[in-house]
């Protein structure tokens, strides 16, 4: 299983980002810029994926008060479950 946690800058859509932002997004593999919005805002996605036989199994969500443990059991229910 593997856990991930990206933050995501959302822009407006004429807006660019600072030069920090650019460079941040640079080196921080977790780190992302999207434009398009309607309004600045930051917005994190957590995530578990895995395999079983041959299939990828992926769960995520956006802005969601879940700890990594949490997503990691909710995972185990669905390999066990099988």
């Amino acid at each position: 299983m593997h856990y991930n946690y990206d933050e995501y800058l959302n822009l407006q859509v004429d807006e660019k980002p600072t030069a920090e932002e650019w460079q941040r997004a640079e080196t921080d593999e977790h780190f992302f810029i999207s434009d398009g919005s309607d309004e600045r805002y930051t917005s994190y996605v957590s995530g578990v994926d895995f395999e079983i036989d041959g299939i990828a199994y992926i769960m995520i969500g956006f802005d969601v008060d879940m700890t990594a443990d949490e997503l990691f059991e909710m995972a185990e229910e669905i390999i066990t479950a099988r």
